[in-house]
């Protein structure tokens, strides 16, 4: 989710393509009419697009995404598409494939694509895993030479070793971020009490006004499907750091940001 000029624009998990909403208001969202920026029937990558996340990088909007082919999770690969380049609104243009985002030595299950950019290189960073057998989810970097390609190898910076899941990982200033050994991993969750609280994005504000979106389920047995729910809450940030609220329920009022 992102704040341009006073509209909320928002992408989230669908099954055979993806949309986004547009509304001036949060409260809007839920009941905003979704536009379809991109569906594919290319054999590997036509289904369940998972996680996306738009960028505006060199004067052109991308949107980094997971997918899987022929309903084979296995399979799930991630993949780029490029869009317009007005800088306002990323709806405005149409969204085409442009590559996959593999990096040559991981051609494994990956999804949850995300940029990072500091002291002017940018990197990708993404969730993955090297065993269709083991559930366990690592985090990796690779560098980024453009918006659309990787360069070199990917490095693993993280494993969860604990039974929460959404922590937070902090680079030593001035580290080289390719060296999981200039990562440290916080050794209490960062947000918690709710069900499958996650993939949270916390890139957005609103009149100097910190927000950021998760989603999350109401109860636990409810996989990771169409039951889930996209939330928005503010957090603050002290010094560097972000600090976050408890997460909130099904039915909680939240003030609108």
């Amino acid at each position: 989710m992102r704040y341009i000029n006073g509209v909320y624009y928002m992408t989230s998990t669908q099954n055979t393509d993806i949309s986004m909403w547009a509304a001036t208001m949060v409260e809007g969202i839920k009941t905003a009419t979704p536009t379809v920026l991109f569906t594919d029937t290319t054999a590997g990558r036509n289904f369940d697009f998972w996680a996306p996340e738009f960028w505006h990088l060199d004067g052109r909007w991308y949107i980094y995404y997971a997918v899987a082919g022929n309903g084979d999770d296995n399979t799930h690969r991630l993949h780029v598409l490029s869009g317009g380049t007005d800088a306002t609104n990323p709806m405005n243009g149409a969204y085409t494939h442009t590559a996959s985002l593999i990096p040559s030595n991981f051609d494994f299950w990956a999804v949850d694509g995300s940029i990072l950019e500091l002291n002017g290189a940018r990197y990708f960073i993404f969730s993955g895993k090297t065993t269709d057998v083991v559930w366990t989810q690592c985090t990796y970097i690779v560098r980024m030479s453009s918006p659309t390609t990787l360069s070199g190898n990917a490095v693993q910076i993280s494993c969860p070793t604990l039974s929460w899941a959404l922590g937070l990982l902090t680079l030593t200033t001035g580290a080289n971020p390719l060296l999981a050994s200039s990562w440290t991993q916080a050794t209490s969750p960062v947000f918690t009490k709710n069900v499958a609280a996650g993939l949270d994005n916390f890139m957005f504000e609103k009149d100097g006004e910190h927000l950021f979106a998760y989603h999350g389920k109401s109860r636990p047995g409810l996989g990771c499907g169409d039951l889930r729910t996209t939330r928005v809450q503010p957090f603050s940030i002290s010094g560097t750091t972000p600090i976050f609220p408890a997460a909130i329920g099904d039915g909680i009022a939240v003030a609108e940001p």
